[in-house]
């Protein structure tokens, strides 16, 4: 899997031809295979053969710094029932807010579509996406 986009089941993906190295998943949205020629593309198909209960997703939010943000955001993933593996916050950015990038394991991407659809209805967050 790319580490550049990420790509999740139920995501439209291509494969790459990577000299050496076999075949790299992409999400067709990547902005790096636009640079590939379209003979070292190839159509794929991903299979959940894993007993792991999801799949690891990188979010990026940026919210208007406040007392409590954190703690709504944890509370919000946490009735998804999703497992958060790091959380890192930083509040350098101007007009009092704060980045935070944290990385989820989530079990398709509708429950993702519907939890980034949950965390941006959290007061004051401003911007929910991918990384």
């Amino acid at each position: 899997m790319a580490k550049c986009c990420n790509p999740q089941p139920g995501d439209k993906i291509t494969g790459i031809v990577v000299r050496g190295k076999g075949v790299s998943i992409h999400n067709i949205n990547c902005p790096r295979i636009k640079y590939i020629p379209r003979k070292r593309r190839l159509k794929v198909q991903l299979q959940k053969i894993s007993a792991e209960p999801g799949f690891a997703v990188n979010l990026d939010i940026i919210a208007k710094d406040r007392i409590g943000l954190f703690k709504d955001i944890t509370a919000t993933i946490a009735n998804y029932g999703v497992n958060i593996l790091s959380f890192d916050g930083s509040t350098s950015l101007p007009d009092d807010k704060v980045r935070i990038q944290l990385k989820i394991v989530i079990p398709n991407i509708d429950d993702l579509l519907g939890l980034m659809k949950s965390l941006e209805s959290v007061p004051q967050i401003v911007q929910v996406k991918r990384r």
